[in-house]
C-alpha cells in the first residue's frame, strides 16, 4: 500500500483551493489505492491536470475514465501493461504521457481523443501503432522512442498538424511513403534505428526542419532532400558513401550537416570484398598484395600511395552492392588483381595498370565503376571472348563517356568534372531523363536505357552548364543544314548516325562484334550461294551483273544504313536490304536464263518446221526437253 494519507491530503488541499491541477506522483500508490481515491477525485469538478507518474500501478481501473474533464494526464513511470478502453472517455484530453511503462499496444479507443495534441508513449514495448492513429487529427507531438517498432502505419501521414515526431531507438528499417504528408513537421528524430534508405517522398517536407538520422545504416540519401529547408541534419554513425559525402558538402550550407569518420564504415573492410572475389584463395592473395613493391602513385588530390594501399582502397570502394557486381565488376576486379600480382608480367605492364587505377581513385566512386567496366571490356578482348549482348549498352555508355572527355575536355570544370560528365551521359541513357526538371538536354529518340552510375543524377544534371549542354547536343543530336540544333516540342532529336558513329568504332577497337557488324558480316553468307547457283558469277563482264557481284561494296552500303538507325530497327532494316538485293539477283538471273534458253531452243524450233526427211517425229518432238546447257532429245 502506498502513501494514501499523503494522497488524500493533496486531494483535500486541491478541493479547498479549487485547483485544476493535482500531483500524486511518487507516492508508491497501487491500483487498489487508486480505486479508493477515484470517488474523491471525481468530486474535484475543476480538475484538468492529473499527475499519477512514478507509482506502482500494474493496471488502471476502468473507473478512471469517469474523469472526463481532464485535459492533461501523466501516468508515466508505472508498470502498466495495458490501458483500459475507458481511456477513450477523455474526449477533452490534450496531453497524455504513458511513457516508461510496459505497454505492448495502445487501445483503439485512444482515437476518441479528438483534442489530443501531445502523446508520449516512449520507453514501452510497443511493436506497432494502430492505423487509427490518423484520427488524432490535432496531434502536434508524437513521442514513441525506445520501443520495438519495426514499422509505422501509413496512416501516420494524415497527421497534418504534427510538428514533432520522435521515433528514435526502435527497429525501423524504413519510413512509410506517407512521411511526405506531414506538411507541418519541424523535427524528426529517427536516430538509432536500422534505416538502410530513405524514401524520396521525404523531400516533400518543405517547412524548416531538423533531422536526426544518426546511428543507422544509411549509405546514400534521396536527392529530393536537396529541395528541403533543412536547418540541422545529424548523420553521425552511418556508413555513408564518399559520393554521398561529396553531395552533402555541395548541397547544404556549412554547419547544417553533421557526420563523423564512422560515416565511412562501409569502406573499412576490404577483406570482405577480397573474400567475395577469391573465397578460399583470400590468404594467398592478401600476402601477394602486401608484398607488392612497385613504387608510389599519385591519386586525386596529389596524395601518394603504394600499390597495396591503392588496391586496399579499390576493394573498400568496390561497387559490391551494384546490380552489375557479379556480371561485370567482380570478374573485372579479379582479372585486374591477377594481372598486378602476376610476377611473370613485366614490371612496366603492372605499373601501367596501377597508374590507370590511380586516376580513378578519389572522393567519388563513380570513376571506379567506369574503370572496372573498361577493364571488363579489355579482359574480353584479351581473351577473345564474346561480350554478351545484354552488356552492349553498358559498353556504349563507356564509349560516350570517353567521347565527352575527349571532345569537351576544355569545357569541363576541374572540380566538378565527374559530375558534369555523368550529367551529360545520363541525359542520353537514364530512364526518364527527358522529363527530369534538372536535365537541360531533353533528348527524344529510340535507344537502350541504363540506370545512372552515380547515386545523385539530379545533382549531376545541375552541374551541367549551358555551354556543355549545347556542345553535348551537337555530339549526338540532329542538326539543320547550317549546323543548328533541331528541336521539336522543346526537345532535341537523337541522331542515330552520330551516336552509332561514337559507339561502333569503340566496339571495333575493343574487339567487340556489335549487332550491326553481325548482320554486315553475315550478309555475304546469304548472298554468295545464290550467286553461284544462278550462274551470274560466270558473267562479271555484264554491266548489270557486275554491281551485284561486288559484295564488299554492298556491305559498306549496308553498314552505313544500319549506322543510321536505332538498335531496335537494325533487324528490320537489314531484312529489307537483303530482300531487295535478293530480288534484284533473282530478276537479273531470270533475265539471262530466258535469253540463253531462247538461243538454245531456236535450232529445235526450226527442225520442227522442216519436212519429215530425217527429222524428229511429232511424238519424238513432243518428248524433247531443253535446259540451259543444250537440247536433250530422247532416244529413238
Amino acid at each position: 500500500m502506498g502513501n494514501l494519507t499523503e494522497a488524500n491530503n493533496r486531494i483535500g488541499m486541491a478541493f479547498a483551493e479549487g485547483s485544476n491541477t493535482l500531483k500524486l506522483s511518487g507516492l508508491e500508490l497501487t491500483t487498489d489505492d487508486l480505486n479508493q481515491l477515484l470517488p474523491r477525485l471525481k468530486r474535484l469538478n475543476c480538475l484538468e491536470e492529473l499527475d499519477l507518474s512514478n507509482n506502482e500501478f500494474r493496471a488502471l481501473p476502468d473507473g478512471i475514465g469517469n474523469l472526463t474533464d481532464l485535459t492533461n494526464l501523466n501516468i508515466s513511470g508505472n508498470g502498466l501493461e495495458r490501458l483500459p478502453d475507458s481511456i477513450g472517455n477523455f474526449t477533452e484530453l490534450e496531453s497524455l504521457n504513458v511513457s516508461y511503462n510496459s505497454l505492448t499496444a495502445l487501445p483503439k479507443t485512444l482515437t476518441n481523443l479528438k483534442c489530443l495534441k501531445y502523446l508520449n508513449a516512449s520507453k514501452n514495448r510497443l511493436s506497432s501503432l494502430p492505423d487509427e492513429i490518423r484520427d488524432l487529427s490535432l496531434l502536434k507531438v508524437l513521442i514513441v522512442n525506445g520501443n520495438r517498432l519495426n514499422r509505422l502505419p501509413s496512416s501516420i501521414g494524415e497527421l497534418k498538424h504534427l510538428e514533432n515526431l520522435d521515433i528514435h531507438k526502435n527497429s525501423l528499417s524504413e519510413l512509410p511513403l506517407s512521411i511526405g504528408g506531414l506538411t507541418n513537421l519541424a523535427f524528426l528524430n529517427a536516430s538509432d534505428n536500422q534505416l538502410t534508405n530513405l524514401r524520396p517522398e521525404i523531400g516533400s517536407l518543405e517547412n524548416p526542419i531538423g533531422l536526426n538520422l544518426s546511428i543507422n545504416r544509411l549509405t546514400s540519401l534521396p536527392e529530393t532532400m536537396a529541395r528541403m529547408n533543412i536547418t540541422n541534419l545529424q548523420l553521425t554513425n552511418n556508413p555513408l558513401s564518399m559520393e554521398t559525402m561529396h553531395w552533402l558538402r555541395a548541397t547544404f550550407p556549412p554547419g547544417v550537416v553533421h557526420t563523423n569518420m564512422a560515416a565511412h564504415g562501409q569502406y573499412y573492410n576490404a577483406l570482405t570484398t577480397l573474400e567475395d572475389i577469391y573465397c578460399n584463395e583470400v590468404e594467398a592473395k592478401s600476402r601477394a598484395i602486401a608484398s607488392l613493391s612497385l613504387g608510389h602513385f599519385e591519386i586525386e588530390g596529389g596524395q601518394m600511395k603504394t600499390a597495396p594501399e591503392m588496391l586496399k582502397e579499390l576493394f573498400q570502394k568496390a561497387p559490391i552492392d551494384d546490380a552489375q557486381w557479379t556480371v561485370v565488376y567482380k570478374p573485372a576486379l579479379r582479372h585486374l588483381l591477377d594481372q598486378v600480382i602476376d610476377t611473370r608480367r613485366t614490371e612496366e605492364d603492372r605499373k601501367g595498370i596501377l597508374q590507370q587505377l590511380a586516376t580513378s581513385l578519389g572522393d567519388c566512386p563513380t570513376p571506379i565503376k567506369s574503370f572496372l567496366v573498361q577493364a571488363f571490356i579489355g579482359q574480353h578482348s584479351e581473351e577473345g571472348a564474346e561480350l554478351p549482348q545484354s552488356l552492349h549498352a553498358l559498353v556504349a555508355r563507356v564509349a560516350v563517356e570517353q567521347k565527352v572527355v575527349q571532345a569537351l575536355r576544355d569545357q569541363l570544370a576541374d572540380n566538378e568534372k565527374i559530375e558534369q560528365v555523368q550529367g551529360l551521359v545520363n541525359s542520353l541513357f537514364m530512364e526518364g531523363a527527358e522529363t527530369n526538371d534538372h536535365n537541360q538536354i531533353p533528348i527524344m529518340g529510340d535507344r537502350e536505357r541504363l540506370p545512372p552510375v552515380t547515386a545523385y543524377p539530379e545533382f549531376a544534371f545541375d552541374q551541367v552548364t549551358d555551354t556543355l549542354a549545347g556542345a553535348f547536343a551537337q555530339l549526338c543530336c540532329k542538326t539543320g543544314a547550317e549546323g543548328q540544333l533541331v528541336k521539336e516540342g522543346g526537345s532535341y532529336q537523337l541522331d542515330q548516325g552520330k551516336l552509332n558513329g561514337i559507339v561502333e568504332p569503340f566496339f571495333a577497337a575493343h574487339g567487340i562484334v556489335s549487332q550491326r557488324e553481325r548482320y554486315v558480316n553475315g550478309y555475304r553468307a546469304k548472298v554468295e550461294p545464290f550467286l553461284k547457283e544462278s550462274g551470274l558469277i560466270l558473267h562479271p563482264e555484264k554491266d548489270d551483273v557486275r554491281p551485284l557481284l561486288e559484295i564488299p561494296v554492298q556491305q559498306r552500303e549496308l553498314r552505313e544504313m544500319l549506322l543510321g538507325v536505332s538498335d531496335s530497327e537494325v533487324a528490320a532494316v537489314y531484312a529489307r536490304y537483303l530482300d531487295a538485293q535478293m530480288a534484284a539477283l533473282a530478276a537479273t538471273s531470270a533475265k539471262y536464263h530466258e535469253g540463253e534458253l531462247s538461243e538454245m531452243t531456236t535450232p529445235l524450233n526450226r527442225a520442227i518446221q522442216q519436212p519429215r526427211g530425217g527429222e524428229l517425229s511429232p511424238r519424238e518432238t513432243k518428248g524433247a526437253k531443253c535446259n540451259l546447257f543444250g537440247c536433250i532429245t530422247p532416244r529413238r
